[in-house]
């Protein structure tokens, strides 16, 4: 189906007025879409308008759409498997390529299984949104939230230092952690976390993971063109190894990118740090960024994934606080060149029985040498690794957000510091002398899909406040994720259906399943989790309902109305759905009353049902 969009920019999907080239995104007015991709404004069940390509990979294509019912700016992400499948250039519908079925199938199983799982969770605000999924075309289709936005990539690249400050990065990217937490608990395991699969939003300027691909896309293991990113993509990623993928495969990705923000350049690639294990850290940042940050970046980016950081949790938990002592896991890294060990000075045999004047000289010489050495090495520490928790720093753009939960060190008599309570445990501060002391906690509880239970999410007042002693401050901790049992909706109507879920306070997509005519079309067959599963509150729910039947066009011979009363013509069940009736009145002294005078349509013609008619009724006599 194809759709007239007037003027609107196949680019962008925004008004292109007079001009032959879009003033927002520069496309021509007369571009053509490149084979074998979806025409442009092809129309995909009935309300998604499709767009310019945007990006491609391994197992799909991303186009700009518009919603037809919401006008609204959307993503469109077609499976379309690279090696394994082909449009012709007349047939819009895909196909296999021969011998190639298989891989053809089990990438569209896993297509499937990958984004309805992330539809599931529509409610994290640090990944697009999955709205629909729609099979047509022997494929299938994925609509999302349109992103106004830009890469990562793009956005270090246009600052006119390309790289930003650790306060800058931790607001950015804490966020993004959580969520990818919470994928992994899913079951997702992103393998494509880079600066061009992160998307800086220009409504808000948060981050948001994009870029999501089948395994068979991101291995070099898989069936499919691979699409890896070199210095952000893990060993295991890479041919001829047997390590296995998992949660860390993210951590890796995820630590390299943070380094290129935090750095400003990128990882040497994983295969080239096998034969030479080197992650440099130049000294103006070794200097500039606290130690615990240095220490997560080279446990998470370790090229063996057995030594590397596991989890999201343990990651996030490195991030957020700093351990008392790092040195000597980050010095190795530092490309500053040790001091060279002093020389030692030869020792000669003493002659018995006399005091050796000269080994005592050597003696004393070697402590001074030492002492002398590790003062050195106290200083280096404390002006660079220790220098945050020494309060040494120099340079106030670049102050660290520390997790201490000191009150009273710098504030004067009868005031107190506020501390950063937020990912600190209720018990925690429950169990805090310091804390019992000098304020007055009111506890608010709130559930949250995101922060674990027990964790505090908010304060009421900022940390690093200064307050007087035995202020009020209210602590909001998380109960957690809210759950509810998936009722049974089948075969129930799709609003019906909808309207139970999202009273529950569950979010509906809504899929599509083939139906051979022996099932009513429209109607729930399943709910994807089933019935009886427990889900947390705004998890969405896949809705898979049954495709409605095409209905072929009906013939019907056109009857005699002239001469039949109204009465007859309305009451006759063999009417109701085929004829749509117009009734004209009109004075008649040879026609009784409500009968018909006329119709528009012949008696005996061949028309389609349901075929409009206008039949001329009688008033009777005008006298």
């Amino acid at each position: 189906m194809y759709y007239n969009t007037g003027n609107l920019c196949i680019g962008c999907m925004q008004p292109l007025g007079d001009s032959s080239t879009c003033l927002n995104c520069h496309t021509e007015r007369s571009y053509v879409q490149p084979s074998p991709y979806l025409p442009l404004r092809t129309v995909i069940d009935n309300k998604y308008l499709v767009g310019k390509v945007q990006d491609y990979n391994g197992d799909g294509v991303t186009y700009i759409g518009l919603d037809l019912e919401k006008n609204n700016r959307i993503f469109i992400r077609e499976f379309f498997p690279q090696g394994a499948a082909f449009r012709s250039t007349n047939n819009i519908n895909l196909m296999p390529m021969s011998g190639k079925e298989m891989v053809f199938e089990d990438c569209h199983q896993s297509f499937l299984a990958l984004w309805r799982q992330i539809a599931r969770l529509r409610g994290l605000s640090a990944i697009q949104s999955v709205y629909d999924i729609v099979d047509a075309n022997g494929t299938s289709y994925i609509i999302s939230d349109y992103i106004d936005g830009i890469t990562l990539r793009d956005y270090l690249l246009r600052s006119s230092i390309g790289y930003i400050t650790w306060k800058q990065a931790r607001t950015l990217f804490l966020p993004v952690l959580s969520t990818l937490g919470t994928l992994h608990s899913a079951g997702i395991i992103h393998r494509g976390i880079s600066p061009s699969t992160i998307l800086v939003n220009q409504d808000d300027g948060k981050l948001i993971l994009s870029g999501f691909s089948i395994w068979q896309a991101r291995s070099m293991q898989g069936p499919l063109t691979t699409e890896i990113f070199s210095g952000y993509a893990p060993i295991e990623q890479y041919a001829g190894t047997d390590a296995k993928q998992g949660p860390w495969t993210d951590i890796y990705s995820f630590a390299a990118v943070l380094y290129r923000a935090l750095i400003g350049s990128t990882p040497i690639d994983a295969p080239s740090r096998v034969e030479n294990d080197t992650l440099m850290i130049p000294a103006k940042f070794a200097e500039q960024l606290p130690a615990y940050v240095i220490n997560s970046l080279i446990n998470a980016l370790q090229i063996s994934p057995e030594d590397r950081t596991r989890t999201v949790e343990e990651l996030r938990a490195e991030l957020s606080a700093s351990p008392t002592a790092v040195a000597a896991s980050a010095s190795s890294y530092f490309d500053e060149t040790p001091p060279s060990p002093a020389p030692t000075a030869p020792v000669r045999e003493p002659v018995r029985g006399k005091p050796d004047k000269s080994k005592t000289s050597v003696v004393v010489l070697t402590v001074i040498i030492v002492l002398l050495a590790l003062a050195a090495i106290g200083i280096i520490l404390a002006l660079t690794v220790f220098r945050d928790r020494l309060g040494l720093t120099t340079e106030p753009n670049n102050t660290v957000i520390e997790t201490t939960t000191s009150t009273e060190s710098t504030a004067p008599s009868g005031m107190v510091i506020v501390p950063n309570f937020v990912d600190m445990t209720k018990s925690s501060v429950e169990a805090s002398q310091d804390i019992k002391k000098n304020f007055v906690i009111e506890w608010k509880e709130e559930h949250s899909d995101v922060v674990p239970k027990d964790f505090i999410i908010a304060q009421s007042i900022a940390a690093n406040t200064q307050v007087a002693i035995g202020t009020k401050i209210v602590l909001t901790v998380s109960l957690g994720v809210s759950t509810v049992k998936i009722p049974d909706v089948t075969n129930l109507p799709f609003e019906q259906a909808k309207t139970i879920l999202e009273d529950l306070g569950l979010v509906c997509v809504r899929d599509v399943k083939v139906n051979d005519g022996s099932k009513i079309g429209g109607t729930v067959a399943e709910t994807i989790p089933g019935i009886n599963t427990e889900v947390k509150i705004g998890d969405e729910v896949i809705v898979v309902v049954w495709q409605e039947l095409e209905t072929k066009p009906v013939t019907v011979t056109v009857p005699l109305f002239i001469n039949e009363s109204v009465n007859s013509i309305i009451t006759n069940p063999e009417w109701k759905d085929v004829f749509k009736f117009n009734f004209v009145y009109e004075y008649n002294s040879s026609v009784p009353k409500d009968f018909v005078i006329s119709q528009s349509l012949p008696s005996g013609s061949e028309v389609t049902a349901p075929a409009e008619i206008t039949l001329k009724i009688s008033l009777g006599s005008s006298d």
